[in-house]
């Protein structure tokens, strides 16, 4: 059994990485937005001390990196999508599950429009049910990220019974308790009807796609204020220049220098929102983050937030902006819009 139940949503209508940073409950993630579309966040969160279950939609493609929880693995799927996303290095499909064990890393590249389900339970948890369902213990990562691609009428099962969950916790109590353990029992059943592929290659290969997102964002991020040069970005990577545009294409869904120029953004606007206003501030964020012309970062910084650098340097957007639910202990509104 579980202890006092805990019920939050979260409404947002601009991108505020801060806020963002606790949607997966214990976890910290840094988003970064990566495309030009209108900033709106659903978030729904409940947990009971057992099981912790977080999932939102975005309407925006995000970049999102941090880490899970020590004690927790982490189950995830994707609700909807217009496209598939990229985890960790991996296309990951709508009909397919990854688990992420303890304190394992996340690299995620999320399309507009973008609905995901992240369940956090404790390993003894999940085996104790999965033992009492099936008689014997799944097989799950001990590090890192592995991926699952059920049979397709259990992962119909699960979506099915998690949209029963999701509704009734705006509603009714009583029946929630039942519904938690009905959501693991589909989980165990999709985890366990997937073929068990994962070898000790394909593992490997996932952690050697992971080390080389890292390893981008390292050096994009320490060469921030130097002009972007392909060629020392493939000899980091070790690959060739044409095999760098390729992959990023794949994996990011744009060229590095795309990708480069997104992050130099971003990071412009992180340091605007917290920086003290000075007389200068924006044309030294500019520099420092990649943007040798004005105007040219005026223009991109506004296509890509909506705003113009010198109204988030002022502070003429509040952090109030974006509508949010606060914490509350099961206290959900009948009425809420579903996520």
């Amino acid at each position: 059994m579980g202890g006092t139940t805990l019920y939050r949503t979260l409404r947002l209508h601009r991108f505020e990485p801060e806020m963002l940073a606790d949607v997966v409950s214990q976890g910290k993630l840094e988003h970064f937005l990566m495309g030009s579309e209108p900033c709106d966040v659903l978030h729904e969160h409940w947990e009971d001390g057992v099981v912790l279950l977080d999932h939102a939609k975005y309407s925006f493609k995000a970049w999102v990196r941090g880490e899970f929880s020590d004690d927790r693995l982490c189950i995830g799927f994707i609700r909807d999508h217009l496209s598939p996303c990229w985890i960790n290095g991996t296309e990951v499909r709508i009909d397919q599950i990854v688990v992420f064990a303890e304190h394992s890393e996340l690299a995620y590249r999320a399309e507009r429009d973008t609905h995901w389900v992240a369940t956090q339970v404790s390993r003894e948890y999940l085996q104790a049910m999965t033992l009492e369902m099936l008689g014997r213990e799944l097989e799950l990562p001990t590090q890192g990220m592995k991926k699952y691609e059920p049979l397709p009428e259990t992962m119909a099962q699960l979506r099915r019974v998690f949209d029963d969950f999701t509704m009734l916790l705006r509603r009714d109590e009583v029946a929630v308790e039942c519904y938690k353990e009905m959501l693991i029992f589909a989980m165990v059943g999709a985890l366990a009807s997937a073929p068990n592929r994962s070898s000790n290659a394909e593992l490997a290969r996932l952690q050697v796609a992971l080390q080389t997102v890292k390893r981008a964002e390292t050096f994009i991020l320490s060469n921030l204020a130097l002009p972007y040069s392909s060629r020392d970005f493939a000899s980091v990577l070790s690959m060739t220049e044409r095999n760098v545009e390729l992959q990023f294409k794949k994996m990011f869904g744009m060229s590095p220098r795309r990708w480069r120029e997104c992050f130099g953004l971003n990071m412009a606007y992180r340091r605007l929102t917290r920086a003290r206003w000075k007389a200068g501030l924006v044309s030294d964020v500019a520099m420092e983050c990649g943007f040798s012309h004005p105007g040219r970062f005026s223009a991109s910084y506004g296509k890509l937030f909506h705003e113009l650098p010198h109204e988030t340097g002022r502070g003429t957007e509040s952090p109030g902006t974006g509508d949010s639910v606060a914490e509350k202990e099961r206290a959900p509104d009948p009425g809420a819009p579903e996520v």
